[in-house]
């Protein structure tokens, strides 16, 4: 891909009439480059949450250019594909890396004598202030979680020490 010439005004367009990932794909370049090359030009960008609160049909503000006398054209040169980040492969590979090293079960059965002492504790406590139970003693895990996470937490915590015990800890 070649280098592209662009006003800043066509950027601003550009920005303002779909996501910044899309837009940046198209110059071969990432998101966030593409909004330093808009901060040095002093082009404002959507803030987050634009697009889906326009998708959902809210009211969205559109931020004016501000003017600039003399604004040169904009050259944007591409990355190489090794530069580009690309997130949901990169979250797809790690999470493939933690489901080999921990199996979560579906049910807490038979848990970990430490995870079970724990799940007795907390299921005896009443939720705090901030719709949370905890424990405050050292002979449990320090876990503070909502009543609705508590099964799935003890699961975690078991599939946790579980693999701990397994490599030797």
């Amino acid at each position: 891909m070649n280098s592209s010439e662009i006003s800043r005004q066509g950027l601003y367009s550009q920005v303002w009439a779909e996501p910044m990932i899309k837009v940046a794909q198209k110059y071969g370049i990432s998101d966030v480059g593409l909004a330093k090359i808009c901060r040095r030009n002093n082009i404002p960008v959507p803030p987050r949450g634009f697009w889906a609160r326009k998708q959902a049909g809210q009211k969205v503000d559109i931020t004016s250019l501000p003017s600039q006398p003399k604004a040169p054209k904009i050259i944007i040169h591409p990355q190489p594909a090794s530069n580009i980040v690309s997130l949901p492969r990169e979250l797809s590979a790690a999470k493939k890396v933690v489901q080999s090293c921990l199996v979560i079960k579906e049910n807490l059965e038979a848990p970990h004598p430490l995870v079970a002492k724990t799940a007795k504790m907390l299921s005896a406590r009443k939720p705090d202030e901030n719709g949370r139970i905890q424990i405050g003693s050292a002979h449990v895990l320090d876990i503070s979680v909502s009543q609705d996470q508590l099964e799935r937490s003890l699961r975690i915590f078991d599939a946790i020490i579980r693999a701990l015990e397994s490599r030797g800890y």
